[in-house]
C-alpha cells in the first residue's frame, strides 16, 4: 500500500491472511515454515527467528480459534494451580461458545487438601455467592462429593447443572489450554 513491498508480495501476504481468517491456517503455517527454512539456509537468522514466532503466534491464534468453534454454548473450567507458597482456584468462562476471559482467586487449604477438594470447596463458594452458575462446569478431576454440589447449583441456578471431568474431544482440549494458559 505504501510500496514497502512489491505488488506480488503484497498480494501473498493479503491471501495469506485471507485464509487465515477463513480458518485455513494450515497452508499460512506451510508457508511460514518455508520461509523459516530458507531464511535459515541463507544464515538469516534473524529474519528465521521472526519467521518462528510467527508460526508461534499463528499455531496458538489457531488453537483459540477452535475453542471458538466449540460451539458448546455457556460454560465455565474451573482450575487449581499451586505455586511455591500460594494456591489459586482459576475460573475461565465460555460464553455463547467462546472462551471470554477468566478469573484467579487466592485461595487458603492445608497442603494435605486434594485439588479436587479445593475446586469443590471453592465451586460451592463462588456459584453459592454469585447467583450465575452456567449449565456446565468442567474440572480436571471428580469432586468428592461431586452430586451433592450438582443439585446445590441446581438448586440456586433454577435448572440442572453439570459439572463434567472431560476425557477426551474439544472439552478436554479446552482444559488442557486452560491449564497451559
Amino acid at each position: 500500500c505504501i510500496g514497502k513491498v512489491d505488488a506480488e508480495e503484497y498480494r501473498t501476504r493479503i491471501e495469506s491472511a485471507l485464509e487465515f481468517l477463513s480458518g485455513r491456517q494450515h497452508s499460512v503455517l506451510r508457508m511460514l515454515r518455508e520461509k523459516m527454512e530458507t531464511a535459515a539456509q541463507e544464515l538469516d537468522f534473524e529474519a528465521a527467528a521472526g519467521y518462528r514466532d510467527q508460526i508461534a503466534a499463528v499455531a496458538s491464534i489457531a488453537e483459540l480459534q477452535r475453542v471458538v468453534i466449540l460451539g458448546a454454548g455457556d460454560m465455565d473450567l474451573v482450575l487449581c494451580l499451586r505455586g511455591a507458597s500460594r494456591l489459586y482456584a482459576v475460573v475461565f468462562y465460555v460464553r455463547d461458545g467462546k472462551l471470554s476471559g477468566r478469573e484467579s482467586f487466592s485461595m487458603q487449604a492445608e497442603e494435605t487438601d486434594s485439588n479436587a477438594a479445593v475446586v469443590e470447596q471453592f465451586v460451592k463458594q463462588y456459584y453459592g455467592e454469585s447467583g450465575s452458575v452456567p449449565k456446565e462446569i468442567l474440572v480436571e478431576e471428580p469432586l468428592p462429593e461431586q452430586t451433592l454440589v450438582e443439585e446445590y447449583l441446581s438448586e440456586i441456578s433454577g435448572r440442572a447443572v453439570r459439572i463434567t471431568v472431560p476425557r477426551k474431544g474439544d472439552k478436554k482440549a479446552l482444559l488442557d489450554l486452560a491449564r497451559r494458559d
